[in-house]
């Protein structure tokens, strides 16, 4: 979780998807344009929250799952360096503690269940061809998957896809369903 230091002054609503909350964000320097929440990115990030947890619903919907949690999906994230700095995405040693085999292996992204947390790569913006800002397919691929995580916990159908090959492989489908990419 972000240090009180470290969270944004006033966080970032996603407007059309107040499922989702940004309470960090941390460019990568002056230089890197692509890494600040610009307003053009933040407008992206919103419609592609409401049309991820729209689909998500609809595949539930679907597939004759019932979300045995009412409860509405909530989830803050930070979009921090992806570097192995102090504070940074892959920094082991501190914020991003980790164990076992995935120790080594460098996250885009990461979802934590039990603060309803999760955390992306600040790479979220490239240049469009004209001259533009856009978002980023990778971006768009990590979002999604994250979104994913959240929402088969905080809606309790984990279940539905530990049963069905796991969690992880589905999240990985799904995002390659929409278009972005395993």
């Amino acid at each position: 979780m972000p240090l009180p230091e470290e969270r944004l002054a006033k966080p970032i609503e996603l407007a059309g998807c107040p499922e989702v909350t940004i309470i960090e964000w941390k460019d990568s320097g002056v230089l890197h344009v692509t890494s600040k929440p610009h307003p053009k990115l933040i407008a992206e990030l919103g419609a592609l929250c409401r049309s991820v947890v729209d689909e998500l619903d609809r595949r539930m919907a679907v597939a004759g799952v019932t979300m045995p949690v009412v409860a509405p999906l909530r989830l803050t994230m930070s979009v921090i360096p992806p570097g192995r700095g102090p504070r940074e995405l892959n920094d082991e040693e501190g914020r991003m503690r980790v164990e076992g085999s995935v120790r080594g292996l460098t996250l885009v992204g990461s979802y934590w269940g039990s603060f309803r947390h999760a955390f992306i790569h600040n790479g979220v913006g490239e240049q469009d061809g004209r001259g533009g800002l856009t978002l980023a397919m990778d971006a768009r691929r990590v979002f999604a998957h994250e979104l994913f995580h959240a929402f088969v916990h905080q809606r309790g159908v984990r279940w539905h896809f530990e049963a069905e090959g796991g969690e992880e492989l589905h999240a990985r489908k799904f995002t390659e369903s929409l278009g972005f990419g395993e």
